[in-house]
């Protein structure tokens, strides 16, 4: 009986730590929301877009493309001013900006509207991928991070999104990082489809096709388990997958 308390206590609390974790996720997207249209506001442009950013916190030496550093600093790179941060538009990324993405988060910081500190370099050895609490956010959830980019309209045969019709525009993207796939962005599966359905309810209307919160399709070479489905506004989450199985992307407004 005391042996199956004991477990019974253990189990209970990483529940209520899991739990809490995943109340953080909603409180991280706002969060970062706010950081951007507070920024923006102030400078008149988008962190890691900004074109005259080395004005405000210096330049890194060989800018745009500087070697790996992952220590936390303020120097930075101008983005090109075109209103996306690291454009993707079809299956191929704009890499000529390739590190907007990066730098935005270090702007963000270096403009005091998100805690902490970033390198706003890619990934180690040149390779264009997100290193959590390195050059974009960890999440408080274990494994996951946030990365942030623009994503335009796509043709309804492409990658793993579901098809809007329309420009998605700037999407923060929550999940674990995985360097061999998508340019390393945090798109990996790190929650189950019952968690996905519990902060996509939070949010937005439960569903992972449609609103501002969505999931990777069941297309595309997409996270298979994570919904129910072919890639339609009607496909459901999978919550009789019990298993780490979902990413999602939260939409901006902008």
């Amino acid at each position: 009986m005391i042996i199956g308390l004991i477990v019974g206590g253990i189990m209970g609390g990483k529940y209520l730590i899991r739990a809490g974790q995943l109340r953080d996720v909603v409180s991280e997207y706002g969060q970062y929301v706010k950081a951007i249209k507070e920024f923006q506001d102030k400078y008149q442009a988008l962190p890691g877009d900004m074109a005259n950013a080395t004005t405000f916190w210096g330049a890194e030496t060989s800018c745009p493309n500087p070697t790996y550093n992952a220590t936390p600093h303020t120097a930075t790179c101008n983005g090109d001013g075109n209103g996306m941060i690291y454009n993707r538009t079809t299956t191929a990324w704009d890499g000529t900006t390739a590190y907007e993405m990066f730098r935005a988060w270090q702007q963000l910081a270096n403009a005091g509207f998100i805690r902490g500190g970033y390198s706003g370099m890619a990934g180690q050895g040149g390779v264009e991928y997100a290193l959590p609490g390195v050059n974009v956010p960890a999440s408080q959830l274990s494994g996951a991070g946030w990365t942030l980019f623009w994503l335009g309209s796509l043709a309804p045969s492409c990658c793993t999104w579901y098809y809007t019709g329309n420009n998605y525009g700037h999407i923060l993207a929550f999940g674990a990082v995985n360097a061999a796939v998508y340019k390393g962005t945090t798109e990996t599966a790190v929650i189950t489809p019952s968690e996905a359905l519990d902060i996509d309810s939070k949010i937005d209307d439960g569903m992972p096709g449609t609103g501002k919160v969505a999931a990777s399709a069941n297309i595309g070479g997409g996270l298979p388990n994570c919904v129910s489905g072919t890639g339609v506004s009607t496909d459901t989450y999978n919550v009789s997958y019990t298993s780490i199985a979902c990413d999602l992307f939260f939409t901006t407004g902008m």
